[in-house]
């Protein structure tokens, strides 16, 4: 997968120098922020990839996966970017149903090829009586940032769960630490939602009394709100090798798609039409 991500990634850096007439060139890929793994996903383009290509590719920080899309239309300099599959999914969706900025902001754009999985951990303390991610119906929820991937990616999977948004007094929109401390200390929070690929920085640096404060919600894969969510998210393992300090045992747990996206160097569009989701 690794091997083909990186052909494809030269192949794309081939077209920019197509397209520019450069014999060297600058570009930027936007990611995540600096504690998740799209970071360490593009440092790792930049550093083994674009020297192949000929190019200089600076690994950026971002809000997430729909910050990446705009900055990707719009900033110059950047030319790929990490994006989540459903807030992709989100855009394409959108620019279907009529919306125009969003069709702007989408139709330019190809989906490279999906890189991995990136697990939804749903983090409750310790003591809680929840066990099971369909069980979180409403609770105080932390989504993430307001503009963010996570963010987007919650409240898909609470609405596609449950068939109703997030209730507004149920949501907060803090920084994972920011929520993880809240949880743990004044319990105004119920749920902290937090999404990266295996192994996730965040989870595995916390220390071994970790277990005594919070625990990960187990998926329930023939609950009939989690067969709703499957329709377009994936079933995935957390492994407790990653977090032997959290998990005694595998977990069962849902994941999203990591695509790498760029322009469409070959065509004016061909975003509509292209169906992510799954049949």
């Amino acid at each position: 997968m690794i091997r083909s991500a990186l052909g494809l990634l030269a192949c794309a850096a081939t077209l920019l120098h197509a397209s520019s007439a450069l014999a060297a060139a600058d570009y930027k890929i936007v990611t995540a922020s600096e504690r998740g793994t799209y970071i360490q996903i593009g440092r790792d383009l930049a550093s083994f990839v674009a020297p192949a290509a000929d190019i200089t590719l600076e690994a950026v920080p971002s809000a997430g996966s729909a910050e990446n899309v705009r900055r990707l239309r719009f900033e110059p300099g950047v030319k790929f970017a990490l994006v989540q599959s459903d807030v992709y999914q989100a855009f394409i969706d959108q620019a279907r149903e009529g919306n125009a900025e969003a069709a702007r902001m989408v139709n330019p754009l190809r989906v490279i090829m999906p890189l991995y999985n990136e697990e939804i951990y749903f983090i409750v303390r310790a003591d809680e009586p929840l066990e099971y991610i369909h069980e979180i119906r409403d609770r105080k929820i932390n989504i993430g940032p307001l503009g963010s991937g996570t963010a987007l990616s919650t409240t898909t999977l609470y609405r596609l769960m449950f068939g109703a948004p997030i209730a507004d007094e149920n949501a907060s929109y803090l920084s994972n630490e920011e929520a993880l401390v809240k949880l743990i200390t004044d319990k105004t929070l119920d749920v902290v939602v937090v999404v990266a690929g295996q192994p996730a920085k965040l989870l595995t640096e916390m220390k071994p009394e970790v277990r005594q404060y919070i625990k990960l919600l187990k998926l329930d894969p023939t609950h009939k709100t989690t067969q709703a969510a499957l329709a377009t998210y994936f079933p995935a393992t957390i492994s407790a090798t990653n977090y032997p300090n959290l998990l005694s045992e595998d977990t069962a747990g849902i994941a999203v798609k990591a695509f790498l996206v760029t322009y469409n160097y070959t065509g004016p569009e061909t975003v509509q039409g292209h169906r992510i989701r799954k049949s």
